[in-house]
């Protein structure tokens, strides 16, 4: 919230990071890219063995929605068209079903466009032309 801090005037700042703090409770590692592990942490921490599917999976521990829960023991399907980031998912996941494909609500095959940051890869034309744009 640093970033924040300089940007919000100081009490809806300080609200805000009152409410965070009372929801998610002391500051915790998180290795997301947004802290969603700990929203997924807070509705599963009374799971002990349980199962997880990511879609668009990037890395098996940096912005991962799904490491924390696979340091827990959990185990699941981590799904991404990037060849790259399977490789690293066999590495570091090898029990773990991870599928290079891409999940799309189209039936047919689709171009996908990669960039060097892989996290910004895409099937969407539109998006890709976007990023070419804005160098």
């Amino acid at each position: 919230m640093g970033y924040w801090k300089d940007k919000l005037p100081t009490w809806l700042f300080d609200f805000i990071e009152t409410k965070r703090k009372n929801w998610i409770g002391k500051p915790q590692l998180t290795y997301s890219g947004e802290a969603e592990d700990l929203i997924i942490e807070k509705f599963t921490k009374h799971i002990k063995n349980g199962c997880y599917v990511d879609v668009g999976c990037y890395h098996p521990k940096v912005g991962s929605n799904t490491y924390k829960l696979f340091k827990k023991g959990w185990s699941g399907i981590n799904i991404d068209p990037n060849p790259e980031t399977i490789r690293l998912f066999n590495q570091y996941r090898p029990n773990d079903t991870n599928l290079n494909i891409g999940i799309s609500e189209v039936g047919s095959n689709l171009t996908y466009y990669e960039f060097k940051e892989s996290a910004v890869s895409t099937f969407s034309e539109e998006f890709y032309k976007m990023r070419l744009q804005q160098g």
